[in-house]
């Protein structure tokens, strides 16, 4: 008698099976790891900004001195970011700005507020900012900046939205309660502190800056804990092309504008290099974030893209990550629209009157 072959199919259905049940198990993981990441971090380790891959579009939350240093008459500005969207509850962070250079003066004021939505565990951060500059030209040729920032903020966590550990299985959230104390909703303000300085030609930037110098305790938990002051060094310089004939008192037809961005805060280090290329009125860029020395963290390559029409712009940004959790996170979505106010050419002229050069945009 000839034995019968064993079947294969339930063998590589159980395989199969398996191979799911594994990748499920590793990608709650992942998803518990930072659920437990999020909650750590807000309750009692020292928290980091929020951050704009394009921070030339988020100049004011970058550097004070920054005021007024493109706007005609006046500038608004709308950021948004989306960070993660693949991931349940995604990081989102609006950001809207108002600067003004109160021509022929030498005085410039300005306000940003931004709101930093962490996830799906219901926290908060909401900032609202007034900033000065002014500014000092020490010949036809250089000009420097002094800026300074007066913030308040306020952070709250809704406890009845965070996950916790023991209400997960390998196949998702158990929908049990947790069995960790229910503390309802906190909620923490502060005062923020910030100063800048920048040095500009007609080609070439420089600036620093410092942020929280106060270092305001941003703890939700029992234990106090004092934000880290955030540093920062940024500098850019603008290769301007001009048609062949053309009036070199006009703007210019198209621009390379290669800038470079690294701020620290506490123990977490960033860089930001790249460049934006202008052709009238298209504007493109390729950057890179991340710092390459520093093993533990990993990068991510931006591409943007956007236009100018008139006192119109508009530039959109995506973060694709580099890393293993690539796939997961789905890298990062920004746009950022700009609206300036007032009469341009009026602008100009009161800007030669009073011998201000113009700043080497990023942005045209």
């Amino acid at each position: 008698m000839i034995p019968k072959r064993k079947p294969h199919f339930n063998q590589n259905y159980h395989t199969g099976i398996q191979k799911i049940l594994k990748a499920i198990c590793k990608y709650r993981l992942v998803l518990s790891g930072i659920v437990s990441w999020i909650t750590l971090s807000f309750m009692g380790v020292k928290a980091q900004d929020p951050h704009f891959s394009q921070f030339y579009a988020a100049s004011l939350s970058v550097n004070p001195a920054f005021t007024g240093t493109e706007s005609y008459e006046g500038r608004f500005t709308l950021n948004y970011r989306s960070q993660w969207p693949k991931l349940s509850g995604e990081f989102v962070t609006y950001q809207v700005n108002y600067d003004h250079q109160l021509f022929p003066s030498r005085n410039s004021l300005g306000f940003y507020a931004n709101l930093d939505q962490a996830g799906s565990a219901g926290i908060r951060s909401v900032n609202l900012n007034v900033l000065y500059a002014y500014t000092l030209p020490l010949s036809e040729l250089l000009t420097v900046k002094a800026g300074m920032q007066l913030g308040y903020g306020n952070r709250n966590l809704d406890y009845y939205k965070l996950v916790f550990g023991d209400q997960l299985s390998n196949f998702g959230a158990t929908g049990s309660p947790s069995a960790e104390p229910n503390q309802g909703s906190r909620s923490i303000s502060y005062i923020d502190v910030g100063v800048g300085f920048l040095a500009y030609t007609k080609n070439f930037w420089l600036g620093i800056s410092g942020h929280h110098l106060n270092q305001p305790n941003q703890s939700l938990g029992e234990i106090p804990e004092k934000l880290p002051v955030r540093w920062s060094i940024h500098t850019g310089y603008k290769f301007a092309f001009y048609r062949p004939g053309e009036n070199r008192n006009k703007d210019y037809s198209m621009a390379l504008n290669p800038a470079i961005y690294y701020s620290q805060q506490g123990a977490f280090k960033q860089l930001d290099a790249g460049a934006n290329f202008y052709i009238d009125p298209i504007i493109l860029g390729v950057w890179y974030r991340g710092l390459p020395i520093q093993k533990s963290v990993e990068g991510a390559l931006v591409g943007s893209f956007g236009f100018k029409y008139k006192s119109f712009k508009f530039v959109y940004g995506y973060d694709m990550p580099l890393g293993k959790f690539a796939a997961v996170t789905g890298g990062a979505h920004e746009f950022s629209i700009f609206v300036f106010v007032g009469d341009e050419i009026k602008s100009i002229k009161s800007r030669r009157r009073s011998r201000f050069p113009a700043f080497p945009s990023l942005m045209h």
